[in-house]
């Protein structure tokens, strides 16, 4: 592989082609010196273009996963000054995810489940109070699009729980259950993907969208809570779920 203003990629013998270009190499070195948490959307975005870039030449998943060891030793290298953009590792690491969900040759379903908590997940952009922004549905759908876009397939289940339990409710602005469904449909729209709604626009439990490969549903520890359970009545439940202590108080 060559290497590009500074970021030394590795060579691999068994694929000479596979290269980073000094578009995505000073982009990725860029939001690197930023103060931006590498949570934040914007690794992600850049990770998966640097991902297409690098599966443009359709290169063999060893020689991916040998470049992502070498690219990774490097990051966590403190002592040399050519340690490679956060950004270029995890392009390899995308990469080779699409790679091995393309491999995929029986039909198939992930479940994924997200919980989500009042201010540290709201749904908002990044500002210049906060860096990392909140942008976690979003990303969460961006990364699972990512990867069915490699695969004829797989289908994946999303699943966003709200994990507010009695004092910890979040009612600001609706609280953050709304926040994120607003999010999300905003984003769908924006996209101008297809998308079949189940509910209102501002109280909808679940939607579908890439040719029903993608479900989206919502729920809460409360919800779950009251449908009990073979095991245990709805309070036994809940108690279960908040885990107080002796003196009463939640536990995280």
């Amino acid at each position: 592989a060559r290497a590009c203003d500074g970021c030394e990629v590795p060579a691999i013998s068994q694929w000479k082609d596979i290269s980073l270009s000094k578009d995505l190499l000073k982009e990725a070195t860029k939001i690197d010196g930023s103060g931006m948490n590498r949570t934040n959307i914007v690794f992600s975005r850049l990770s998966q273009k640097i991902a297409k870039s690098l599966l443009a030449c359709s290169p063999p998943l060893m020689a991916l996963e040998k470049l992502y060891v070498e690219l990774a030793t490097q990051y966590h290298d403190l002592t040399t000054s050519k340690r490679p953009p956060f950004c270029c590792v995890e392009g390899v690491k995308y990469a080779i995810n699409a790679v091995k969900w393309g491999a995929i040759e029986e039909p198939g379903s992930v479940m994924v489940i997200v919980p989500f908590y009042m201010e540290f997940e709201r749904g908002v952009t990044a500002t210049a109070a906060n860096l990392s922004g909140e942008e976690s549905p979003i990303q969460k759908i961006e990364e699972i699009a990512f990867l069915l876009h490699h695969s004829k397939t797989m289908s994946v289940q999303l699943i966003f729980i709200n994990d507010t339990i009695s004092e910890k409710r979040d009612d600001m602005d609706g609280g953050s259950a709304r926040l994120f469904r607003s999010a999300l449909l905003e984003y769908i729209k924006a996209e101008q993907f297809e998308i079949e709604l189940c509910g209102r626009e501002d109280d909808f439990e679940s939607f579908v969208v890439f040719d029903g490969r993608l479900t989206v549903h919502f729920t809460s520890t409360g919800a779950e809570a009251t449908k009990g359970s073979l095991f245990e009545d709805a309070a036994t439940k809940m108690a279960r779920f908040e885990n107080r202590g002796v003196d009463g108080r939640l536990r995280e």
